[in-house]
């Protein structure tokens, strides 16, 4: 077997290990109740509309979301505020400890079997209001079902988005160590700048990353295709089983390349003389262009 084969074939391994574990601490985070999942509506009706002015110091952010997607606004006064829905199912703990604004969804033990069928749209999310400029020391997200996005303008030292089904799509934020797990759903990043570290890990979705620059890269993909334009990172390590591979590079000319494609077409630069920089592909079933 050839080890690139062996890394990927271990890595699918990793994957869905990681899948399982992500899913059954979704389940302990929902209160522990094995039915999480049954069928179930919560009447958007039901739903309160409330709004938390943060007026203490805030320099982390902790979330801990069930089923709601979770959106990062730019604030117009330069003050952090929160905006939620609560009903009796789930309702939302708000606090600042230390300096760390934490927020919670939380649902009634015997009751929580029915929150998965809610209707969470965009009236409904989440809204975190964050400062222009705003630099948090870390961003922590723990999200069992639901979307997380952002256009706001901030950054932070270190974040860890974990969710098990839901998207992930940043633009304009930079985060200096990054680590991204997801079980089902797409990661679509835009300008991250001068990172130390990107970790994406993905079970089944894409990787979209545009106007990236840092260091090291490391992308771990099951089912899913990878797409990265003005890609400027000094090493990139991608392991993917099925899905293809597309890089458009800032500078094609910097790179060693080791490329492997089990089925699948392979089209890359020549290797770089002196070469400071290098890019590792694998792939089962699928293409790698890169330019």
């Amino acid at each position: 077997m050839k080890k690139s084969t062996a890394i990927i074939l271990i890595t699918a391994g990793v994957l869905v290990v990681l899948g399982f574990a992500m899913c059954f601490v979704a389940f302990i985070k929902a209160g522990r109740n094995w039915n999480v999942f049954n069928a179930g509506m919560v009447n958007p009706q039901d739903l309160e509309r409330k709004s938390m002015d943060i007026d203490e110091e805030v320099t982390s952010l902790e979330l801990d979301i069930v089923c709601e997607d979770v959106i990062f606004k730019r604030s117009a006064d330069d003050s952090f505020r929160v905006e939620y829905s609560d009903c009796e199912e789930l309702e939302h703990t708000i606090k600042v400890d230390n300096g760390v604004l934490k927020i919670k969804q939380d649902g009634e033990e015997d009751r929580l079997d029915i929150t998965f069928g809610i209707n969470i749209t965009n009236e409904h999310a989440l809204k975190i209001y964050v400062p222009e400029g705003t630099v948090f020391d870390s961003v922590t997200a723990h999200i069992v079902t639901g979307d997380l996005m952002s256009d706001a303008d901030f950054d932070a030292d270190r974040s860890e988005l974990d969710l098990v089904t839901g998207d992930i799509t940043f633009e304009g934020s930079t985060f200096t160590e990054s680590k991204i797990n997801i079980v089902t759903g797409d990661v679509d990043l835009t300008g991250y700048k001068d990172c130390e570290s990107l970790e994406i890990a993905i079970v089944t979705g894409d990787v979209k990353i545009d106007s990236y620059t840092g260091k090291d890269v490391d992308l771990d993909i099951g089912t899913g295709d990878v797409s990265l334009s003005s890609f400027d990172a000094e090493d990139l390590k991608s392991v993917c089983v099925t899905g293809d591979f597309e890089a458009d590079l800032v500078s094609e000319d910097e790179y060693s390349f080791e490329l492997d494609a089990a089925t699948g077409d392979i089209s890359y630069p020549e290797n770089a003389d002196n070469a400071s920089r290098s890019i590792e592909v694998s792939t089962v079933t699928g293409d790698i262009e890169i330019s």
